[in-house]
Formats: C-alpha cells, structure tokens, sequence
C-alpha cells in the first residue's frame, strides 16, 4: 500500500536524490534512506505491483514502462515517460533492451549479468553511447529498475514491468487468457485539465480519441488522433502483473512535435466488462504535453472513456450531434465579432439505418428583413460520416460572422472540420458520457498570433437520442 519514490540522503525525500547515475564521493560508510508514500487505505495499488515473484528461471521477453511524479501547476501527477521492450535470451545475462522516451530511442545490449543478488535477482548496470545509464533487475516475471542521464538530464526514471506471458503460445493458460482480451477497443480522451504555457492562451477544449488491437502474443497496435489534430501511433504489449488481479494493463508513450512534446499514460482493461480505464484517484491519467512555438504550447491532463468495440456495432435508433460553443472572434478592419452562437449545431437529427448513419440534411440561412435566419435544424451546413467498422465519425460545419462594416452587412462563413469515436463500451464512471465525442477546429485570425496559425479545439457530441 506504499508507492516507493527512490533512494535520499535524508529522511522523508529529504536532501539528495541517489541514482544508479549519481557519482559517490564518500569515503566511508554511509546510509541512504527510502522515500515511501502511503496510497491510502481501499485504493488499489495496482500500477505497482509488491507481488516480486520467483527467482528468473527461463529467458523470454519482458514489457516494462518508465514512470516518474511530474509537475503540474501547483501540483504533481504521475506520468509515463517511456516504454522498454527487453528480450533476455541467455540465463548468463545475454539480452537486449530497447527504450523509447522523449529524448531519444535508444538500445541496451549486454552478454553477461553485473550481479546476482542472494535472493536470485539479476541485476544489469548497462550505459548507451549517449550517457544513459539503465540500472535492470530481472526475476522470473518481473523487472524494475531505473533510467537516468544522458539526454533524459536531470529527469530520473523508475521502470516497472513484467514478463509478456502472452508470448508463450504452447502456454494454454495464456492462451485463454488472451483471446478473453483480444480485439479491438475505442477510447475518448476528453480534456480533464488543461494548462496554458504562453500567452496566446491556448488550450484545447476538444476530445482526441485513440484505438487498440490487441492481437498475437499480446500485441498491441495504438492508432489516434489528438485534440489539435496531431496523429500518432505506436507498438505496444499487455502486461499481466503476478499477483494484482486478473486486468492487464498497456503502456503508452509517444513523443512529439520533433520530441519536443509527448503523451503517455498507462491504460487497464478489465476482463469481462473490457472497459479501458487508467487510475485518477492516484493519480494517473493521460497526459499531454505541447511546448508548441513557445506562445501556444499547453499541459493537459485527459481522461479515458472507452473499452471494446465490435466492429458490427449495435447502435441506437438515433443520435443527436451538438458542438460546444467556442469563444474565438473574428478580426476584421473594423473590430471583431464571434460566430453565431444560433447556427452552432445543436441537437442535430441522426437516423440509424443498421450500420448507417443519415444527419438531416443541411439548409443554407436566409437574409429577412436585414438578418439572416438561422432557426432551421441545420442551418450549420453540418456533414456526417461515419464508418461502423472503426467507430470514428467525421464531418464538417458552417460557423458565420455577421458584422457590419462601411455601412454594408458582412456576412463571412468559415468552414470547420470535426472528427470524433464511438464508445459504447465503457467504465460506469462515464456511464452519462455521450456515446461519441470528438472534436472540431477554429482558425484563429487574430494578427497577434498570425504566425502562429493556431487552430483551436473544441468539444463536438454524438449522443444516443431519447
């Protein structure tokens, strides 16, 4: 029930913090302390297992995440910065260790072990050519460790990890323990928290989505999209953890905007249910980071809705699709004005044919009397598509400026795109969640952040109608 925070020189995280990288200059003995930080009762501690298991007996292959407690604001969350993928093919100590983190990709490789500790844990001390050093134990099921230096700075990170059981396919036990988890899983991410790093205030309002296949010996193919429209993918494995119940979890790092940014988290899924969740009440969610070009760059923390997805959905007998109001003006010679907060979708018809979906048809807006006239169901223009197999919709809509300027009514309309996933399997947690949420894109032309060519997000709804 205690979450271990590395070795000090004094008493309750007091003094400095010792790692595998850290020169020591004493020349007699001298003690170091453990940091331990209570989870508090009822909470389950299952993103760090005590479960350690037996000695290492066989090779294999081993997945492991890097963690560390990161600032945020006024606070600190947890956060995954990295990913290992390790093979040991020889009890000598002959493997390979592969890390991806915001710094760099590196690969570890050694021939024989640095020790062997009395209780059969395996150590391996192991430095890159760039200065990072990985400090590995390995036992049977499980491996943990630290990595720190090089390009990773001042950042110190904690790795956890365990053997990929999933990989032994003459294992029956695995085997239907795999195929209860295989297939492939829809997750919304909308924003929990968002800070603003710069002064163009920039702070995404929308939800990214990203999708797991879990296949073959656990693997694990994750697709997605951010709420700024930044792509991403990775290669990833389940990871079953001796002794914390029957979820599996996924790590998942990826780096960014030229490794200038990252997201990462670390996602369980729940046998049975198939609900894909992470853990909040210690911490843990989502978490991503923009730096951008200095001005715009952000920190968000995001939840996760989500879980199984059948790729031959049932869905409801129809959908209402809504898009949240935003607040960003339009600059002309004259001043600025903001979009016509009546001709924002809103509760807009979706019928259900089977697997398709059918939006009522859009109605281009009338001038009466001076005004234009937005009181049709979908004056937005608003398109849909949608593809049963993915669960992702997509579209465009119709935002418009009306101003007045050298005495003549303007009337400017920019048009938007919008993307979003269904999630019809998800935590209760989220039960009142909408089946789909996404996000859509507003140009912002102010000419203070001109070069900037910000996009803003905001939040777009597909809910099941009533």
């Amino acid at each position: 029930d205690y979450i271990f925070g590395g070795w000090w020189t004094a008493p309750g995280g007091a003094g400095l913090q010792i790692t595998a990288a850290t020169p020591v200059t004493a020349t007699a003995n001298h003690t170091l302390y453990a940091l331990w930080s209570a989870i508090g009762p009822g909470v389950p501690a299952s993103f760090l297992c005590p479960e350690m298991g037996e000695a290492l007996t066989t090779v294999g292959a081993f997945t492991g995440y890097f963690y560390t407690e990161r600032a945020f604001g006024d606070r600190s969350t947890m956060a995954v910065r990295g990913t290992l993928a390790l093979t040991v093919s020889s009890l000598n100590g002959k493997l390979t260790a592969k890390t991806v983190t915001q710094a760099a990709s590196t690969t570890f490789r050694a021939t024989v072990w640095t020790t062997q500790q009395q209780d059969g844990t395996y150590r391996a001390i192991l430095q890159s050519r760039g200065g990072e050093v990985l400090d590995l134990y390995v036992r049977q099921d499980r491996i943990f460790g630290i990595l720190a230096g090089g390009k990773l700075g001042d950042e110190i990170l904690q790795l956890e990890g365990a053997r990929n059981r999933f990989d032994n396919t003459k294992d029956l036990a695995s085997q239907t323990a795999l195929n209860g988890y295989r297939g492939y899983y829809t997750v919304s991410l909308p924003v929990d928290e968002a800070l603003s790093l710069g002064a163009a205030r920039n702070m995404p309002e929308g939800s990214g989505y990203l999708t797991l296949t879990i296949g073959n010996k656990g693997s694990v193919k994750i697709a997605g999209v951010l709420a700024d429209g930044t792509r991403f993918t990775q290669a990833s494995s389940l990871v079953l953890f001796n002794g914390c119940g029957p979820e599996v979890c996924v790590p998942f790092f990826v780096p960014l905007n030229s490794r200038r940014g990252w997201t990462g988290g670390l996602f369980w899924i729940t046998p049975g249910s198939l609900t894909v969740v992470t853990e909040p009440a210690l911490g843990w969610l989502v978490r991503w980071e923009n730096l951008g070009s200095g001005p715009d760059g952000f920190s968000t923390l995001l939840a996760t809705v989500g879980g199984f997805y059948d790729t031959t959905p049932s869905l409801a007998a129809h959908y209402l699709f809504s898009a949240v109001t935003n607040d960003v003006s339009y600059v002309y010679a004259g001043g600025t004005t903001n979009s016509q907060a009546d001709a924002l979708p809103t509760d807009i018809n979706v019928t259900v044919s089977g697997t398709r979906m059918t939006m009522t048809r859009g109605t281009q807006p009338v001038l009466v009397n001076g005004v234009y006239d937005y009181s049709a169901e979908n004056s937005s223009g608003a398109t849909l598509s949608f593809t049963s197999r993915t669960g992702i919709f997509k579209g465009n809509f119709n935002l418009y400026y009306d101003y007045t300027e050298d005495a003549k009514l303007r009337h400017k309309t920019v048009r938007v795109p919008y993307v979003g996933v269904l999630t019809l399997v998800r935590d209760t947690a989220f039960s009142t969640e909408p089946a789909g949420q996404g996000y859509y894109l507003v140009p912002d032309n102010n000419p203070i952040f001109k070069t900037l060519h910000l996009k803003r997000s905001f939040m777009i709804e597909l809910d099941a109608g009533l």
